[in-house]
């Protein structure tokens, strides 16, 4: 039964209410990959020229980790078992969509803040898929883990979504009581709430998160080690003068000098000398903050040599191994992404008139896909197919950066066809629907 537009309202409230706590969360992660987390660790009152020194010693080391693992997650493939006509048209619906582009837009949201979500609604003459960030979503869960019960969605245009097992409702929210007013109704036809979550792992003890939140720390440690070494480096590295027994008895002036090449120390009247301290040491600053880098790499997953981009000169097999624990991660990282596109596309399927299969399966491509690497696995599945009578064949989609167009026309069944131009979008039509009459 449909809900009426006082229960819609209400249901919208309630969604806000119980996600609050998240979109707090997600809001300072959002500082902190953007680099302008606030700057606790500055004093009140400081000298201009000190604020601006902290203000350039932001080093933002996020978007690198975030984008080592996105780099790596390209999903190129998805396949029905025993139905390569359903693959295909569910593959084409997904680049209807244009998400050989989106997903890496949904994979860095999802690594991020450990949270994504792809909202599946009705369109022609495919469904719709949309990436939502977490920042914009407000699901609410029941019984079923995989599937929320409701989820609103802020549209940031002034309008909202309240998504729910069979309808998309359309509200706007009054600014002055912030009460929800409903607009518009449709049936999305999917026979459950279509909103997907995407998570980069999966744990039954802790709250999840991505990789951001657990690097607050390192991040702001960088931070004042950057700017340390700045104001060393400005104030100290040439070597700073000094007067005692001379002092400015207006305070700011006296903080204004303090911060300069000249320092002054009050002594006794008439006893009076200059000289000059040793310039500052600026290799502690610089190996501290390389040490922080390295801890930092090794609690994210992230290859330490890539962070401090010393890589140069280094063997194959050496950079192979530096990034074993970073290709462990990648691996979980497939793994339970896989299972989150699989029930996205398998949705996509259903509204497509195409039965689900338990055992679909979504193909990554391969990350290390080198010249190298692709000679490497040539001649190893070369002795595959030659020592254990395996049909060559039955091996090309093991090579790496083999897709479904390059085993077609190797198989020579590619049908012809007088497509010419770019593929078209998929209209969801939301809001040009029928509206329907609320019980």
């Amino acid at each position: 039964m449909a809900m009426s537009d006082g229960d819609a309202a209400a249901r919208a409230q309630h969604l806000l209410r119980i996600n609050s706590g998240d979109q707090r969360r997600f809001a300072r992660i959002k500082q902190y990959v953007d680099g302008s987390p606030a700057l606790t660790w500055m004093t009140r009152g400081a000298p201009p020229e000190i604020q601006a020194l902290a203000r350039i010693s932001r080093v933002n080391m996020m978007p690198f980790v975030i984008d080592s693992e996105v780099h790596s997650l390209f999903l190129e493939d998805f396949i029905i078992p025993g139905n390569p006509e359903g693959s295909s048209r569910v593959w084409e619906a997904w680049k209807r969509n244009r998400f050989n582009a989106y997903q890496l837009a949904l994979h860095r949201t999802t690594v991020a803040y450990g949270l994504g979500y792809v909202a599946v609604t009705r369109g022609d003459p495919v469904p719709v898929m949309r990436v939502v960030s977490p920042r914009y979503m407000y699901p609410g869960y029941g019984d079923d883990p995989h599937w929320p019960a409701y989820a609103l969605e802020d549209m940031r245009d002034g309008s909202w979504r309240l998504y729910d097992d069979t309808e998309v409702i359309v509200l706007v929210r009054n600014r002055e009581t912030q009460s929800f007013e409903v607009q518009s109704r449709s049936l999305h036809g999917q026979g459950v709430c279509p909103i997907i979550r995407y998570q980069p792992k999966l744990d039954m003890d802790s709250s999840l998160s991505g990789v951001v939140e657990p690097l607050f720390d390192f991040q702001d440690q960088i931070n004042v080690t950057t700017f340390l070494l700045l104001v060393a480096q400005h104030f100290g590295a040439h070597g700073q003068k000094y007067i005692i027994g001379w002092m400015l008895e207006n305070p700011r002036e006296r903080a204004t000098l303090s911060a300069s090449n000249l320092l002054s120390i009050p002594s006794e009247p008439g006893q009076v000398s200059v000289g000059q301290f040793d310039q500052t040491e600026l290799s502690p600053y610089i190996e501290s903050r390389t040490d922080t880098v390295k801890m930092m790499a090794t609690v994210s997953g992230t290859s330490a040599a890539e962070m401090l981009g010393n890589m140069v000169n280094l063997a194959a097999e050496t950079i192979e191994a530096a990034n074993a624990a970073q290709q462990r991660k990648i691996g979980e990282r497939k793994l339970v992404l896989g299972e989150s596109h699989e029930q996205t596309l398998g949705l996509v399927g259903t509204g497509m008139g195409i039965p689900e299969s338990p055992f679909s399966r979504a193909i990554w491509r391969d990350a290390n896909s080198t010249i190298s690497n692709l000679e490497r696995t040539a001649n190893a599945l070369a002795v595959i197919a030659e020592r254990l009578n395996v049909p060559a064949e039955e091996l090309w989609h093991m090579l790496p950066g083999v897709d479904r167009e390059a085993l077609s026309r190797w198989r020579g069944d590619v049908v012809e066809t007088g497509t010419t131009g770019a593929i078209e979008s998929p209209d969801d039509g939301i809001g040009e629907t029928e509206e329907l009459d609320s019980e």
